[in-house]
């Protein structure tokens, strides 16, 4: 689902991190990102629902 920004890319914690709570390898990482359109050439704002 998209996030609540227009042109938002939701991407959960969750996605990001391994079963110990380890961030998963940058190849990962960068699959991850890339599959959801946040690449290397655009400017990129984060942001969470909690704050």
């Amino acid at each position: 689902r998209g996030g609540h920004i227009p042109g938002a890319a939701n991407i959960p914690w969750s996605q990001a991190v391994r079963e110990d709570g380890t961030f998963k390898s940058a190849d990962e990482l960068r699959a991850l990102y890339a599959g959801k359109g946040v690449t290397p050439d655009k400017d990129v704002i984060a942001y969470c629902r909690i704050g």
